[in-house]
């Protein structure tokens, strides 16, 4: 009875002394990590109208999907009131294909989505992306990108890997006027050339600053969240990237975040491996003219 009561005893302490070791880092640690997750709910809808008198069969309904596995995701669940099938690709972008037997006319249904998930802040060991964005977006001599590159070396002598890569971002968040969503992508050449642009410019200035030092970046598309229970709005969906160095990954949102030690939490949707994904990724579909399909 004497050693149950001194462990008893001895618990609370033990708790108080571990508890530290598991809570996130803050921006003084320049390779923070968390071994924490958080427990997020989230839930999108769309809304199919049939625009013609006539009954419209056999819809086919493709939608984007958050990706299964990442370093800071893992989907636990996705439900919906409407029967599904998953389509995964090689990058693990994924989309859900739901059959509509038919929508009669000027009629519509609804699709409503609930995915369960797992989202870490900071990388969670073990997991990696692919290898980085295949191609380079702006060209090495290009002279707009040589000044930019020349004064964030200036001013960060010796930085190198995600020290440059956190200077890099500092350099965008205060340089680059944010602007509402353009529905093409201009690309980094004109966020760099005009001092402004739309989070899918800044992503892409992200990366063309990170290829000038070798630096395995990819794009990102999805969601960022400020609470564990979000319903997503087609309004926020936003660009980002991911850079790694040496063995670290690192979530990089110059539109919204001063530093790159400093991430918000993000659903991703789809990487973007490609200079070809960089123009645009569509986040539903319908096989059918007749059937306008928005997200609510």
């Amino acid at each position: 009875m004497k050693r149950i009561g001194l462990a008893l005893l001895l618990a609370p302490m033990l708790v108080l002394f571990v508890l530290p070791l598991f809570i996130e880092e803050g921006a003084g640690d320049r390779h923070a990590t968390s071994v924490q997750a958080s427990n997020v709910l989230i839930r999108y809808s769309f809304l199919l109208k049939n625009t013609s008198n006539a009954v419209v069969e056999e819809v086919h309904f493709r939608a984007f999907a958050p990706i299964r596995s990442t370093p800071f995701q893992e989907v636990e669940s996705i439900r919906s009131n409407v029967g599904f099938a998953i389509d995964e690709g090689a990058s693990g972008n994924r989309s859900l294909d739901f059959q509509i037997d038919a929508i009669p006319p000027f009629g519509q249904r609804v699709i409503n989505v609930t995915a369960e998930l797992k989202i870490w802040r900071y990388q969670r060991p073990g997991l990696t992306f692919g290898k980085g964005i295949s191609g380079r977006l702006m060209p090495m001599d290009n002279p707009t990108l040589r000044t930019v590159i020349a004064e964030i070396d200036n001013n960060h002598p010796g930085a190198e890997g995600a020290q440059w890569a956190d200077a890099a971002q500092t350099w965008l968040h205060e340089h680059i006027a944010q602007t509402s969503y353009h529905a093409e992508n201009r690309g980094a050449m004109y966020a760099l050339s005009n001092l402004q642009g739309d989070c899918t410019e800044m992503m892409s200035a992200f990366i063309a600053l990170a290829q000038t030092k070798q630096l395995p970046v990819i794009g990102a598309v999805g969601f960022p969240i400020s609470s564990d229970s979000v319903r997503l709005r087609s309004e926020d969906l936003h660009n980002w990237a991911y850079l790694k160095d040496g063995g670290n990954w690192y979530a990089a949102d110059s539109f919204n975040h001063k530093s790159l030690y400093t991430p918000g939490r993000y659903v991703a949707f789809a990487v973007l491996e490609s200079r070809k994904d960089l123009l645009g990724k569509r986040r539903f579909s319908v096989s059918d003219s007749r059937i306008k399909a928005v997200m609510r």
